[in-house]
């Protein structure tokens, strides 16, 4: 356990245990961690998966024209158009924010809904609207439009995005920052200035 002092110009300063005061080049580094622990097991927010690890706490606010990408509300990053071939889930609140489902075992190539009714869709979602997804379920022939009121969870089976590739580009020189509420987000850079954090 330490105390961090400061993150610039690729070191970080700290002092350690003893009260020693030592400071070291960031890829010495693993992880590093607060000291604190989210309070909550159950999702409490919102939040869309990515295809690359990163979470992303928010509301769903609409979709681009073509139907191609959600509009997203994040606290901290503004209004956000993510396309869906970049997303790997939604999860609304009250459940555990973890993919699950028949997909997630391998045994179905579909998409799969969770309706708040505890109803399962298996299909192909088929573009975003601005009130939810326009889906078709497995076997028929006629879209539904779904509510995003009405979803519980979504997960899409996407293509892997970086073939050939152990993770998305860059992620190996780039940090993830884990958030309280859930969220995780992918930066090239990192810095402290007084008690903010700059990414």
């Amino acid at each position: 356990l330490v105390a961090i002092q400061s993150l610039r110009a690729g070191r970080i300063s700290y002092f350690d245990q003893q009260r020693s005061y030592h400071r070291l080049p960031i890829d010495r580094f693993v992880q590093w961690r607060s000291n604190q622990t989210p309070a909550h097991q159950v999702q409490r927010y919102p939040m869309i998966h990515l295809v690359d690890g990163q979470r992303l706490r928010g509301q769903w606010i609409g979709a681009d024209a073509d139907g191609d990408a959600i509009l997203w509300q994040h606290p901290l990053l503004g209004l956000t158009s993510i396309s869906l071939d970049q997303v790997s889930g939604y999860y609304a609140p009250g459940g555990s924010g973890e993919p699950g489902g028949p997909q997630s075992s391998g045994a179905a190539a579909v998409d799969t809904i969770t309706l708040t009714n505890g109803d399962l869709l298996m299909g192909i979602i088929l573009s975003t609207k601005e009130s939810g997804v326009l889906f078709e379920p497995d076997g028929q022939d006629h879209p539904l439009l779904l509510d995003i009121k009405k979803i519980q969870c979504l997960t899409l089976v996407t293509s892997d995005p970086f073939p050939g590739s152990p993770g998305p580009p860059g992620f190996g020189g780039g940090h993830m920052i884990y958030f309280h509420d859930g969220s995780r987000i992918l930066t090239q850079t990192l810095a402290i200035e007084q008690d903010r954090l700059l990414l």
